[in-house]
């Protein structure tokens, strides 16, 4: 009788011990409110974000300890944009900025007939590099630097041609003096892994 009593304990109360655990305790934790999305920024996966622009259909993933804004370091929608140019700041994000070091990837759009015709234009004293494709999009490729006795500018130019007008997806890491050549080439690989991650979505 004792054998029958412990075997109908185990029946009735592990089925019970699981009923209660999905109901009260073993419930996977609902996700908290995306605290991003008023930003237009999400979390796609662990260590990462996802920067997504409605207006213009673009995302963008990059690591979570850097920041996405509208504000860039300086006043222009693209590096060495010239005066007739007239473009938007779509986001920019920071990835590094010491008083004696900065790293940023931004992104800016120029729309109508005028950007489409200027936008291969290269920055003056720059080099034209290969045409790559990221994700099944067509970019040409600029590169740009500068050094002074004060400091350097280092620039990757993105440029490529859709819903009439031009787009710039831009790596700008800038300095004092030198810099450090290790911490300069960790920020160029990854402010170019960052580009290349850009899709263009249906608007």
């Amino acid at each position: 009788m004792e054998k029958f009593n412990f075997y109908y304990g185990l029946l009735v109360g592990i089925p019970l011990a699981v009923l209660l655990c999905f109901a009260f305790w073993c419930k996977t934790p609902t996700p908290a409110k995306d605290v991003y999305q008023a930003s237009g920024i999400e979390e796609p996966a662990s260590g990462f974000k996802t920067f997504k622009d409605r207006k213009t259909g673009i995302s963008l993933v990059y690591p979570s300890n850097a920041s996405a804004t509208t504000t860039f370091l300086d006043a222009s929608w693209r590096y060495g944009r010239s005066e007739k140019e007239r473009g938007i700041k779509i986001s920019s994000i920071l990835l590094e900025k010491e008083k004696s070091f900065s790293s940023e990837v931004r992104a800016g759009f120029w729309g109508g007939s005028e950007s489409v015709t200027h936008c291969f234009e290269p920055f003056e004293a720059s080099s034209l590099g290969l045409v790559e494709i990221i994700n099944e999009v067509s970019f040409h490729i600029f590169d740009f630097q500068k050094a002074s006795t004060s400091g350097y500018e280092i620039v990757r130019s993105y440029r490529t041609v859709k819903n009439d007008g031009c787009y710039a997806f831009e790596a700008l890491i800038s300095g004092e003096g030198e810099g450090d050549q290790e911490q300069i080439i960790r920020n160029k690989i990854l402010t170019e892994n960052i580009i290349k991650t850009v899709v263009f979505s249906e608007l």
